[in-house]
């Protein structure tokens, strides 16, 4: 969220990019990020999940 913030930033005060959709450049850049972080997260979690699906039995 806050790598968002801080693009988001970034691009409206054009210091990365000059032209007039850089807003919306910046937004897209970390939205993007954001969704892949989110995918890894959800790969680690169901990993971890089938790494303690064999200890179901000991509850």
């Amino acid at each position: 969220m806050a790598l968002l913030l801080v693009l988001d930033t970034l691009f409206e005060n054009n210091t990365i990019m000059s032209n007039n959709n850089s807003t919306e450049m910046g937004t897209l850049l970390g939205l993007s990020v954001m969704f892949v972080l989110i995918a890894v997260a959800v790969g680690i979690f169901m990993h971890s999940g089938m790494q303690l699906e064999r200890f179901k039995s000991l509850e």
